[in-house]
């Protein structure tokens, strides 16, 4: 396990970066989850994004000498101020944290101990534990391989959860794009397009907070639409057109299986058929059958169109 403890003067070994904007009646218990962490060798970059709720004054309450406050001149979404505190960033890992969720206690210790002893990772995610408007176990994708050939079809990742290897980063000068949706999802295919070797821990580090206005309930389909064209196009080396992907987000993400029709799975299903890699033939075929089942016993006479 890493040193814990900061020696006066030196360099944190882990940045966290905390992006937020009109998150008040959130945001003190996000920052005090980081202040009971039990690595203490951290630094803290917390970037307003012209938030008009009060977080500024009570930012400025906030006195340990670990604790940078940024403020952006005006309103420009998370990505842009994920970026900002990148920049100053220092040590060695970056882990990124959103105001509505808490990291529990041990989770910077848990990661740079597991980074540490696993030199070829270059990206950390762990499960999480929802709280909120539901409960459960948040469970993510565990194994390099696994993550490697699912991460352009599954979300394989939770944000909040997440630690990156700086060195990598910055060798690949990655940046999350400027959009105020899902860039997180972004940032992270731009980091598999470059090679990251990425896990999960299968432990839940982070409280992830489930609430009418958290971001993954918030998402448009067709920004999720904008941003899953990019990811198919690295994947299958050519552009689907938007009724395709609209398919798939429809299939895996957002609208309940009961209100999938038949039209959706055959549409997305001949494209993977004919374009897609063996194990996706398999997958999808497998998930047709399965499908096609259930909705039959259900509904014996149900229009599938």
């Amino acid at each position: 396990m890493p040193n814990s403890t900061t020696t006066p003067g030196s360099a944190p070994l882990v940045t966290v970066i905390l992006p937020t904007y009109n998150a008040m009646p959130y945001l003190p218990e996000a920052v005090e989850s980081i202040l009971a962490q039990t690595y203490t060798n951290w630094k803290l970059i917390i970037v307003d994004d012209c938030s008009t709720d009060g977080s500024h004054a009570y930012l400025a309450t906030l006195k340990d000498p670990r604790i940078q406050i940024l403020r952006q001149p005006e309103n420009t979404g998370p990505g842009a101020a994920r970026n900002r505190g990148m920049d100053i960033a220092e040590g060695k890992y970056l882990a990124f944290l959103d105001a509505d969720d808490i990291a529990l206690p041990e989770r910077l210790a848990m990661q740079v101990g597991h980074m540490e002893n696993h030199p070829e990772l270059d990206v950390l995610g762990t499960f999480t534990e929802h709280f909120g408007n539901s409960s459960g176990l948040g469970v993510a994708i565990v194994g390099t391989k696994n993550i490697a050939r699912w991460i352009y079809f599954k979300g394989c990742f939770y944000h909040a959860t997440c630690m990156y290897r700086r060195a990598f980063l910055e060798r690949h000068n990655l940046r999350f794009p400027n959009l105020k949706k899902v860039e997180d999802f972004h940032f992270r295919m731009l980091c598999f397009e470059k090679g990251a070797i990425m896990d999960n821990l299968p432990v839940a580090l982070v409280k992830y907070r489930v609430h009418a206005k958290s971001r993954t309930h918030s998402v448009s389909v067709m920004n999720e639409v904008q941003s899953f064209r990019h990811g198919f196009k690295s994947f299958f080396g050519k552009e689907l057109d938007d009724r395709m992907i609209l398919a798939y987000i429809k299939l895996y993400r957002y609208i309940p299986v009961e209100n999938i029709t038949y039209c959706d799975i055959l549409r997305m299903y001949g494209y993977f058929f004919l374009h897609g890699p063996l194990y996706l033939k398999v997958y999808m075929t497998l998930k047709l059958g399965r499908y096609t089942l259930r909705r039959l016993c259900r509904e014996p006479f149900y229009n599938p169109f």
